[in-house]
């Protein structure tokens, strides 16, 4: 079982959202922001509800219902917006897929975008909340 912010990573990624790790363009970082490039997108696993257990007579089935804080950073207002918008326009209502390790039902926008100020460099800060509903393969 992985963390729901890791399959959140790999589906940016895959839109070319942007690339995890990058030095230049939009990074994209799991856990902690770092310090650059300015234009960062950090994905902060943050707790879900608790998971429904269905029994029936050939198996226990499981509905995960994790969540997570997509944040945003960029130097320009409207840099960091557009981005934002982007990932909820790719993942804010995506369901009927699979990964390596869950079929995906549904993973849900729970949060309008955001605006969180600035840090202390002076750049823009987004977030959006979003949460999944996964159950194993």
């Amino acid at each position: 079982m992985n963390p729901f912010s890791i399959d959140i990573k790999d589906l940016l990624v895959a839109a070319g959202i942007g690339v995890f790790g990058a030095t230049t363009g939009w990074n994209i970082s799991i856990g902690t922001e770092p310090a650059a490039p300015r234009d960062a997108i950090t994905i902060y696993d943050s707790g879900g509800f608790k998971p429904i257990t269905f029994t029936n007579k050939s198996n226990d089935d499981t509905i995960g219902r994790p969540s997570c804080q997509v944040r945003v950073r960029s130097k320009a207002y409207q840099d960091g917006w557009d981005k934002a918008q982007e990932i909820v326009d790719e993942i804010g209502h995506k369901g009927g897929f699979d990964t390596a390790t869950y079929h995906y039902a549904d993973i849900d926008q729970q949060t309008a975008i955001t605006g969180i100020g600035r840090d202390e460099n002076k750049n823009h800060l987004f977030t959006i909340n979003f949460l999944g509903i996964r159950s194993k393969l």
